[in-house]
């Protein structure tokens, strides 16, 4: 009897304590019941800044390395990096990440091109790229070569120099040449502050400009030269924002290292203007010393010709700077008097700085009257 009663006991205990655990078990299968949507936070550490979903649960990845299908590339062009898009590797996500690989390949322009004659770039030239399937394009100045033409788009240069000499060479220290600036055919008054010209420092040239409103630019020689020299000249013109250029070289080779000339047909004295000469014997004298040289005097090889005569000029005689302009050419018959000189310079008072330059002066008599005024040589 008393064992049936522990029996029935430690039943009711067991069942009292199964039902007081049965709550939270009931609580526990709440929680897991499938079809709550509730989502669980995010995880720490994720970033996806990069992924086209940011606020993935998930750390979005890459395939370990590249197949054939992930990532999808597309090849680099003129303008675009080669690009790589991934996706994401992750069950049921569909984020992608782009990469890009090295720098666009750049532009590939053609040589030829085409010119602008209308709207804000007219006057200028486009040139298209040469890559199958792009449609880049630029816009330049032109680009002229030695004939006037543009290199890209064959276009005339509308500006323009013109030049009295046909050499463009000096050839005598009493010779000049003058140079015009055109554009579209028109003479260019280089008052106009869009025009310049652009003048090289030289020791050999010497360049005026006084006469702008006819666009004249006057060139002679500064300096005498056995050697041939040279100098390069360019007119620049902006017309509608575009600046146009042309440029044009000079020459100068004077067969002496000084070489005079003049053009008589009465007495002459070297201060004076020949008759169809710029300069007087004396200023081409002292304008072919270079300008860091002084005249010290000069002395001539022969003072009589068949054409005229140095008055009161003995050979060997030295002349100084301030008695060249007094010395007097008495003219014979019609031709060329040519005299032989040698120039006595120097840089200071020091005689090793002295140097001797040979000169020529050729004085060409047109016609030559006497006393009574009636031409004696013809």
């Amino acid at each position: 009897m008393k064992s049936l009663k522990r029996r029935l006991l430690s039943l009711f205990l067991a069942m009292v304590m199964v039902l007081s655990l049965a709550p939270g078990a009931l609580a526990v299968d709440e929680v897991q019941q499938p079809g709550d949507n509730e989502q669980k936070p995010p995880q720490e550490n994720i970033d996806n800044s990069k992924w086209t979903d940011k606020s993935a649960n998930h750390q979005h990845k890459k395939p370990e390395s590249d197949t054939t299908d992930n990532p999808t590339v597309t090849e680099a062009t003129c303008t675009e990096a080669k690009k790589k898009v991934y996706k994401c590797t992750e069950d049921n996500c569909n984020a992608t990440l782009t990469e890009t690989e090295g720098d666009p390949k750049g532009h590939t322009w053609a040589e030829t091109g085409t010119e602008i004659t209308t709207g804000n770039d007219k006057g200028k030239h486009k040139v298209t790229c040469t890559v199958q399937g792009c449609n880049g394009e630029k816009v330049e100045e032109h680009n002229w070569n030695t004939n006037d033409k543009c290199k890209v788009c064959n276009v005339e240069n509308p500006l323009k120099i013109t030049s009295s000499s046909t050499s463009n060479k000096l050839t005598s220290m009493d010779s000049s040449i003058t140079l015009i600036p055109y554009f579209n055919d028109q003479a260019i008054n280089t008052v106009d502050s869009e025009f310049t010209w652009k003048l090289p420092s030289s020791q050999y040239f010497d360049f005026n400009d006084d006469d702008r409103e006819n666009g004249k630019l006057y060139v002679t020689p500064l300096a005498s030269s056995k050697d041939s020299r040279s100098c390069t000249i360019t007119a620049e013109y902006k017309v509608n924002d575009i600046t146009y250029k042309k440029s044009i070289t000079l020459y100068l080779q004077i067969s002496a290292e000084i070489d005079l000339t003049a053009s008589v047909s009465t007495d002459y004295y070297f201060s004076e203007v020949s008759d169809k000469g710029s300069y007087s014997v004396e200023d081409q004298l002292l304008r072919a010393i270079p300008s860091n040289y002084y005249l010290d005097y000069i002395q001539f090889s022969n003072v009589t010709t068949d054409y005229g005569d140095l008055d009161g000029v003995s050979k060997r005689d030295k002349i100084e700077e301030d008695e060249i302009g007094d010395i007097l050419f008495v003219p014979k018959k019609k031709g060329d008097a040519v005299f032989y000189f040698t120039a006595y310079t120097y840089k200071s008072s020091s005689s090793s700085s002295r140097i001797e330059r040979e000169g020529i002066l050729t004085i060409t008599v047109t016609d030559a009257s006497d006393s009574s005024g009636d031409v004696v040589f013809y």
